[in-house]
């Protein structure tokens, strides 16, 4: 090889290596069950771990792996399908499933507590149980096999209810697992590592596609009416509560990070 070959073939690497340092790659995060302990009863971990997948894949910070695909490979290297991983484990799942990150968690505690209002002769007797949830969740760093986030989180959701009327469609566990969700994703994005390589938060206004199923619904941000779904909306970014009702069911409410390639679709049933 020629003398100028080899100095253009040295240039070549080096331009190619330093477009690839500039290049921002989005985490991957395999989502393991979370251990629901003497809970798991009445709040499986997997239900729990995939209310919490949802909350990713609506935040649009990482790029989730199937649970399908994470569970399978679990079981056919008789890894613990729940609970807290190890170093080791997080490195084994990082390696065959292409993901930079794995998060794991555990139900601390679930409680309850009821306080009733006495009613009269023009008003029915009100009670309110607030249900509250604790969870210990961590994210390891698959190459080194390092945790790079560890949290406690809190969430709790309270029911409402008359002597006249009293709710039996959803489970209290249902509606505290779909809250603990939101604050364990909530957390994590502020977390150093999640926007570590990133592209930052989009400044001004951002155009967000928002759906429900079934369409029509109403559409709210930070409590002012801005339209029906579905449709585009334009949104400041930064976080926002997004509130979408549809008289007859449960309202969908979040605080989401606007930016983006985000797209929000509610299911009202």
């Amino acid at each position: 090889m020629s003398r100028f070959s080899s100095s253009f073939s040295f240039f070549c690497l080096l331009a190619i290596g330093s477009v690839d340092v500039g290049i921002a790659r989005t985490p991957r995060i395999a989502v393991v069950d979370f251990d629901a302990h003497q809970y798991a009863g009445e709040l499986p971990g997997a239900q729990l771990a995939d209310y919490v997948v949802d909350e990713l894949v609506n935040q649009n910070l990482f790029e989730v792996i199937e649970r399908e695909k994470l569970n399978s490979i679990m079981q056919e290297q008789q890894l613990g399908a729940s609970g807290y991983a190890d170093a080791g484990t997080a490195a084994r799942i990082g390696k065959m499933l292409g993901a930079s990150h794995l998060m794991t968690g555990r139900v601390i505690s679930v409680e309850r507590e009821q306080h009733t209002m006495q009613g009269n002769s023009y008003a029915a007797a009100m009670r309110n149980t607030i249900w509250s949830i604790s969870i210990s969740v961590r994210i390891f760093e698959t190459e080194s096999g390092r945790i790079v986030y560890s949290d406690r989180t809190r969430a709790r959701w309270v029911a409402r209810e008359t002597t006249i009327t009293q709710s039996t469609t959803t489970t209290p566990y249902d509606r505290i697992a779909e809250e603990a969700a939101v604050a364990v994703v909530a957390g994590v994005q502020r977390a150093p590592f999640a926007t570590r390589g990133l592209e930052q938060s989009d400044s001004g206004v951002v155009r967000v596609p928002i759906s429900s199923d079934p369409p029509g619904a109403d559409v709210e941000v930070d409590g002012v009416f801005v339209g029906n779904t579905d449709g585009e909306f334009e949104l400041r970014s930064g976080i926002r509560l997004i509130r979408i009702s549809r008289v007859g069911a449960p309202a969908w409410e979040k605080k989401v990070s606007v930016r983006s390639n985000l797209h929000i679709k509610a299911v009202l049933k």
